[in-house]
Parts: structure tokens; C-alpha cells; sequence
């Protein structure tokens, strides 16, 4: 079943932020909402094929042999900008079916 059917009369309603920052505690790094962000509503069903693909040129910028950090966060908040954060998608770099996962897709 192609994408663009399985979704064509769905929508859903994401939350988003319109700034986030990255903080770091104990040594981990965390993506969060910035200080005086406003939230911001959006389907991200109308532009499921965008996040694939900027999810996957973010991922391409990580695995060059010279990643350019400050690229890649800048990147990585752009993304998180648009359009939230969106949870782990363990599957995203591995099969182009992951929308029909349990775990990243829940259906009704």
C-alpha cells in the first residue's frame, strides 16, 4: 500500500515548538523547548515526505568522515523547529515501510 493512500483521509495534530536549544546535563545532550517558545500546531501528515527526507539529510551530514558538528546541530534545531520532536523512529534509516510500525505509527 503506497503512502500517500494509507494517509489520504487522516489527520492528526502535532504540537510543536517555535525555538528549542541544546542542554547538557551529566554529560548527555538534550533537545528542549528554548525559553519563551511558542507552541505551534501542525499535521504532519501533509508533510510526512519533508521530515523523511530532512530526517535523512541530518543523518547523512552525521556519517560523513568529517561531520560538521556545528552544521548538524543547527540542523538537528531547524528540524526540531519545524517539526517537533518526534520520538524515536528506530526504523527511519532502515526501510522505507516504517510508517506501518507499531511503534513509531498507532492506528485507531
Amino acid at each position: 500500500m503506497k503512502l500517500q493512500n494509507l494517509f489520504q483521509r487522516a489527520s492528526s495534530h502535532w504540537v510543536c515548538y517555535s525555538e528549542y536549544e541544546i542542554r547538557e546535563r551529566d554529560g548527555e545532550r538534550y533537545v528542549t523547548a528554548a525559553k519563551g517558545a511558542k507552541l505551534k500546531i501542525y499535521d504532519p501528515l501533509k508533510v510526512a515526505d519533508d521530515i523523511i527526507v530532512d530526517a535523512l539529510n541530518i543523518g547523512i551530514m552525521c556519517v560523513r568522515a568529517k561531520p560538521d558538528e556545528a552544521k548538524i546541530k543547527a540542523s538537528i534545531l531547524a528540524f526540531a523547529a519545524k517539526y517537533g520532536l518526534l520520538g524515536f523512529m528506530t526504523a527511519l534509516p532502515t526501510t522505507p515501510d516504517f510508517w506501518e510500525y507499531e511503534k513509531v505509527y498507532l492506528p485507531t
